[in-house]
């Protein structure tokens, strides 16, 4: 979660957050292939009905997306004050909890589905595996995730900017989706080449 807020963010820092993030015209654009790239991905899927965990939500910007399209959506961050946005944000409110992906206050199976969006290549390999276990325990049919994966340009962008890449190689990512007992429907280069973010539509795999 990008060093942006935590479970202590204040009010301000999470408008601050909001105030800045997907402002610029690259992020802009950035914001609009992403939602493109999960729209493509749930057009093969129920959403309409379907009870959605949206983890993390940060301020709402897939929530409301989400509900637009008909999805039941449960707002989940490991921020309250994130979630408490994402309240206010939408009319007369959607349910929401602070809670860690890696243990989400849902039932075995109680969701349809879930999306998980630029979370998982923050988390080292073992948590990562614990987060992709618990979305799995708590799914019936489809979860769409996304991950930045090793790419040249976005280690050189990073390098530049001084700060560490933030990535995970495709191949553990595979590993880890299929250890969770997810398979593999689709998978989505954000913008191929250029941009290091994936995105995997999964559903539980057979027994």
């Amino acid at each position: 979660m990008e060093q942006a807020y935590g479970p202590i963010a204040n009010e301000d820092q999470v408008r601050e957050y909001e105030r800045r993030r997907y402002r610029g015209l690259d992020q802009r654009v950035v914001d609009y292939l992403e939602w493109r790239c999960i729209s493509r991905l749930l057009d093969r899927v129920v959403v309409r009905g379907s009870t959605v965990v949206d983890v993390p939500c940060g301020y709402g910007r897939f929530t409301l997306r989400l509900a637009a399209r008909g999805a039941l959506v449960f707002g989940v961050d490991i921020s309250d004050r994130m979630v408490a946005r994402t309240r206010e944000r939408w009319r007369p409110g959607v349910p929401g909890a602070a809670a860690d992906v890696t243990t989400l206050p849902f039932a075995n199976d109680s969701v349809e589905g879930a999306v998980v969006m630029r979370l998982l290549h923050h988390l080292e390999d073992s948590e990562r595996q614990r987060a992709l276990n618990e979305i799995a325990r708590v799914i019936s049919e489809w979860a769409v995730l996304s991950a930045y994966t090793v790419a040249p340009l976005h280690r050189l962008v990073r390098r530049v900017q001084g700060r560490p890449p933030k990535e995970a190689a495709m191949s553990l990512l595979r590993k880890q989706i299929e250890s969770a007992g997810l398979e593999i429907l689709e998978t989505r280069a954000l913008l191929p080449y250029l941009h290091a973010q994936h995105m995997f539509l999964v559903r539980p795999g057979p027994d």
